[in-house]
């Protein structure tokens, strides 16, 4: 399931933020130690962090929106 109003509030005021740094498709892979094609597959299954279409071909994510979704994926164990 997406949530989509922490997309929408992370998304918005990321493109309100001038001195945001952005990262292309290649350099926020990296970030994720991923293939560049496993963003593209997120982006078309609407899973992922949020991103900026800048153009027909040219995708952009903020740096402090991919941070705070990796963040948000961290996993608890359990108590036993």
């Amino acid at each position: 399931m997406r949530p989509q109003g922490l997309y929408k509030t992370l998304f918005m005021s990321d493109v309100l933020t001038q001195d945001q740094e952005w990262l292309d498709t290649e350099e926020a892979a990296r970030v994720f130690k991923i293939d560049r094609r496993t963003l593209a597959n997120w982006r078309y299954r609407h899973v992922g962090p949020p991103y900026f279409k800048a153009g027909p071909k040219r995708v952009l994510y903020s740096r402090t929106a991919v941070e705070a979704w990796l963040r948000q994926q961290a996993v608890q164990p359990a108590d036993r």
